[in-house]
């Protein structure tokens, strides 16, 4: 009787630990053409900028798509370039996502990150 209930219990104790899974995945989803001529020196780094987003799914509901998370860390890193009115461009633009898994619960979270340039006249 006490084997069936210590195997019972470590049963229990493995489906409701909250291990999760962990995998960063990068990518350059970079859509936009703009032809910047960063070959000379008449431009200085001004600084890095970010986005991020965040959402969770319990067992494959809630939470937002992958396109809406993309778009609203995209918006969060152009609202802190202060790009209003200057002469600036985004370089070296990079997705991050991160995927966490947990055993009901999904919890995804996209990074967008960039360079702030301004060119000198």
């Amino acid at each position: 009787m006490k084997p069936i209930f210590f195997a019972l219990g470590l049963v229990a104790v493995l489906f409701l630990s909250s291990c999760g899974v962990h995998f960063p995945l990068a990518h350059n989803l970079n859509q936009t053409v703009t032809n910047v001529d960063l070959n000379q020196k008449n431009f200085t780094v001004v600084k890095t900028v970010a986005g991020e987003a965040e959402t969770k799914y319990v067992l494959g509901f809630g939470g937002l798509k992958k396109r809406s998370l993309l778009e609203v860390a995209k918006k969060q890193m152009i609202a802190e370039a202060e790009m209003d009115g200057k002469s600036r461009a985004l370089v070296n633009v990079t997705v991050e996502e991160y995927v966490r898994n947990y055993v009901f619960v999904i919890r995804r979270k996209v990074v967008v990150s960039g360079q702030v340039v301004e060119f000198n006249d």
